[in-house]
């Protein structure tokens, strides 16, 4: 195949043209080959599978009777009623596979790329080769997501014969993490030889104006901001934050836990001050959501498990560290005793408060794990980052 080294055209498949589609992935990752120079264009299949819709229920207040009574009768439903969806699952992507293949061959490309579309990648039908990236496999969301896990035994075993033939089919895998790497190879029979790790890059950065490295350091007569964005609070343990900042406190530190999510019962306590949820979508809580990078000094996230966790990369953006759980795509993310640090899963609030009184003390540690953090998310933990390495993979896979 004859193509020129600096501009491979891309077929970038996409579901729609919604950039906060898949936590902004397909978007982010597209705009990152443009600004490497490939010629990219965003494929619109415009439609959406059944597992990325929005459920009916989800916007209405945790607590309304209506939506436990709707989570109640789907689980009734999954108990009494036949199996179907493993069938369904198939012919769903089937069909969509069906249209991807069809805008593909219209156009003149020289590869094709699709984001978390395992059953895409599977059955399209196109000589070209094809890159599949993902932040995570079938086997792991099944096992980590309390969403993917409580689906019918047919749809969960569908995703996982789809991301089977998946990682055999592509030409190149593209994962955000060691995690994902193993579970790739291990899990789905994917040749090591085409799997490589590509760190994402943030979905929030400072603006183009902004100095970014001024950290003020944190003092026991100063306050200490901690920072912990989390949709999904239980997973991501937002009461053991709070737990943490008062044993912090108790050892005489002025503590403020900033806390990005739903609301939580953490929200009623006086050291917490609750942001609610931000959409990047709109302008004022972009705003809103830089500012509390800036004034914070640590970012936090003790998950019980994490695909890969793009809220340290936001705060190290803005030159702060992290202190995460060491699980999943997270000990890709934060490099221990460098750029922040990861402690064991099961470790108590006292050991997480020891760990984070000496990334701050003394201030030139602290000031040492601010700098790492921004030296590599400039370097390697950026979008434009990842443009480049892919590019060079791409060019690789286009010559043979």
């Amino acid at each position: 195949m004859n193509v020129p080294e600096s501009n491979p055209r891309v077929a970038f498949l996409r579901w729609n043209d919604d950039r906060a589609a898949l936590s902004g992935m397909p978007w982010n990752m597209s705009a990152g080959l443009e600004s490497a120079g490939c010629d990219t264009a965003n494929v619109l299949l415009n439609c959406t599978p059944k597992s990325l819709r929005r459920p009916r229920f989800s916007a209405m207040p945790a607590r309304n009777s209506v939506k436990q009574i709707a989570r109640r009768l789907r689980r009734f439903s999954g108990r009494v009623l036949p199996d179907r969806t493993y069938r369904s699952s198939i012919r769903e992507t089937e069909t969509f596979a069906e249209i991807a293949s069809s805008k593909i061959n219209a156009g003149e490309f020289d590869l094709v790329v699709a984001v978390n579309m395992s059953g895409l990648v599977s059955r399209i039908e196109t000589p070209l080769p094809i890159v599949y990236a993902t932040d995570a496999t079938a086997s792991l969301a099944n096992v980590a997501y309390e969403s993917f896990a409580g689906r019918r035994k047919g749809q969960r075993d569908a995703d996982e014969s789809l991301e089977t033939d998946a990682a055999r089919r592509a030409d190149l895998v593209l994962v955000a993490s060691e995690y994902c790497r193993r579970s790739m190879c291990d899990d789905h029979d994917a040749d090591p030889s085409k799997v490589h790790v590509v760190p994402l890059g943030a979905n929030l950065i400072p603006e183009s104006d902004e100095i970014v490295g001024e950290v003020s350091t944190p003092t026991p007569d100063g306050e200490l901001e901690l920072v912990v964005s989390a949709a999904d609070p239980e997973r991501k343990r937002v009461a053991l934050c709070a737990a943490v900042a008062q044993a912090i406190e108790a050892r005489g530190w002025r503590v403020r836990l900033h806390y990005i999510g739903p609301r939580h019962a953490i929200c009623d306590l006086g050291i917490v001050e609750w942001a609610g949820r931000l959409d990047h979508g709109l302008e004022a809580d972009r705003r809103k959501h830089r500012a509390i990078l800036r004034r914070a000094h640590l970012s936090i996230l003790p998950s019980t498990s994490e695909m890969y966790g793009i809220a340290p990369i936001e705060s190290a953006a803005f030159g702060r560290p992290a202190i995460v759980s060491a699980v999943g795509g997270l000990t890709t993310v934060v490099q221990d005793g460098i750029t922040g640090r990861c402690l064991p899963v099961e470790t108590p609030v006292s050991g997480w408060v020891d760990a984070i009184e000496s990334m701050v003390a003394p201030p030139g540690r602290y000031r040492a794990y601010a700098a790492a953090a921004l030296r590599r998310y400039q370097e390697e933990l950026n979008w434009e980052a990842w443009g480049r390495r892919v590019k060079m993979l791409v060019q690789e896979l286009v010559r043979r």
